[in-house]
């Protein structure tokens, strides 16, 4: 953006309930802020140049800002930096709202983001959460009880008992790997529900307590509802505030670290519990429900615990929006070799990786949401399950390749023929052909129909046969 000539309008004031704070470090080493918005409790990550600039937003201008930083520090800035800082902080409802344009502005905003009802509800009503309570006073009256969990001899214990659980287990292990069968019973199954229950319990509160060990608020817990199945939840969020990312890591881990606590005990209390439902309930725990957390919550395809592990050991904030960026970067440049400069600028080996991240993510959300369509159609009435099901594949499949679509037309006057436009024709034109053309890939051959069983009867005399008394099928 470049600074605007003559007069320059102030810059708006920012909101008084914002607050700024010490970050972790970039990828690079430099140094990063968060700026918090409390009334939304969402957090901005912000460079060493955007600092300088709230620092001295109080100075209302831009070239004043700028002059300021360029003179004492070793940041080189000019206007479009205050301006661009300025845009950012107005689209992201960061400033105060002041004179009929902010009102005009901060209506527009609410507006944009007010869906129709129905279009709400064929969008939302596969994920949708509730808040259940503010766990911040329990967290503060018992963690003193469980603070000793966090101790090195604790550790030391738990993988004693590990290895004890997983000898007696072994001594054990056609019981241990035959003792499911209590499950297929109405009394099973709601012993199962109990037994996930307390586990995902136990993984939420493990993310609970790291949280407010390393001094962050947890704000919320509650439940939320993917495709009707309840998964529980925990915000804690202000976790972006550590400078550590290994405290931010240990968060993002303690669920599944206390799943698997969960999982040793209940191996352990196996080789001893008598046989029933609670040594049942002991097993479930012990295998299933670790390794449900394990395949689901781990994998970093989807914004569960994964991710954010994931995104906190690269050290790149907006992991999917800016692997994304250069996911269709790569491809653009791989169809048409237009040429263009990368979103960002990356090492190699980062490069590939972010690459190799959002093309793996597009392959699993494409199956994912097509498996998902097609369980609604089933789950539900045939007409309901077919306006679901054309719902899913339009809004999660077909529409961001439409958009990806559009946007490959609005850049068609910079299309030239070389090498990679020419093969990505070819290859277009072969899957025309093949689509459009009645191509028969079937195989037409005489064959004769024969049961793979049949005896033969021979009656002692003439007779014919009156009654058939079998079915098909016995």
């Amino acid at each position: 953006m470049s600074a605007a000539t003559g007069q320059k309008p102030p810059l708006p004031p920012l909101r008084e309930d914002l607050s700024l704070h010490p970050g972790p470090s970039a990828r690079d080493g430099s140094p990063a802020w968060v700026l918090h918005d409390p009334g939304r409790n969402r957090f901005f990550q912000i460079d060493a140049l955007g600092f300088e600039i709230l620092s001295r937003w109080q100075m209302g201008d831009a070239d004043a800002i700028a002059g300021s930083i360029s003179d004492e520090t070793t940041i080189a800035a000019d206007a479009s930096d205050v301006l661009e800082m300025a845009r950012f902080l107005v689209v992201h409802e960061l400033v105060r709202v002041m004179g009929e344009a902010g009102r005009e502005r901060l209506k527009a905003a609410t507006s944009k983001g007010r869906w129709p009802k129905l279009k709400w509800l064929l969008h939302n009503y596969l994920y949708f959460r509730f808040h259940l309570f503010n766990p911040e006073r329990f967290l503060s009256k018992t963690y003193p009880y469980i603070r000793w969990i966090y101790t090195p001899i604790a550790a030391k214990v738990m993988l004693f008992i590990a290895l004890v659980a997983l000898y007696m287990a072994g001594r054990q292990w056609d019981a241990f790997t035959h003792s499911l069968s209590y499950f297929f019973s109405f009394q099973g199954v709601v012993l199962f529900g109990l037994a996930m229950f307390f586990a995902k319990v136990v993984h939420e509160l493990g993310h609970g307590y790291t949280a407010y060990r390393y001094g962050c608020r947890v704000s919320s817990m509650g439940v939320v509802f993917i495709v009707l199945t309840p998964v529980f939840y925990t915000d804690a969020s202000e976790a972006w505030l550590l400078t550590s990312r290994r405290k931010r890591i240990a968060i993002g881990a303690a669920g599944i670290v206390a799943e698997l606590g969960l999982a040793v005990l209940a191996t352990f209390l196996w080789s001893f519990l008598p046989e029933g439902a609670m040594r049942s309930a002991a097993l479930l725990l012990a295998t299933t429900s670790w390794v449900h957390t394990l395949l689901v919550n781990m994998m970093p395809y989807m914004r569960f615990d994964g991710y954010y592990l994931f995104s906190d050991l690269l050290g790149i904030p907006n992991l999917f929006e800016r692997s994304f960026a250069m996911g269709r970067w790569w491809v653009r440049e791989r169809l048409f070799g237009l040429g263009d400069p990368p979103p960002e600028e990356w090492d190699r080996r980062t490069e590939k990786l972010l690459v190799a991240f959002a093309l793996g993510v597009w392959v699993y959300r494409f199956f994912l949401f097509i498996g998902i369509a097609f369980l609604v159609y089933h789950f539900t009435f045939k007409l309901l399950g077919i306006v679901l099901l054309t719902v899913e594949l339009g809004w999660f499949v077909f529409l961001p390749i439409f958009g990806e679509l559009k946007s490959w037309y609005a850049m068609r006057d910079r299309f030239i023929w070389n090498r990679n436009s020419r093969i990505s024709a070819a290859l277009a034109g072969l899957f025309l052909i093949g689509f459009v053309l009645p191509l028969s890939f079937s195989v037409d051959a005489p064959a004769l129909l024969l049961p793979r069983e049949h005896a033969v009867f021979y009656a002692p005399e003439d007779a014919r046969v009156h009654t058939l008394r079998v079915r098909e099928g016995e």
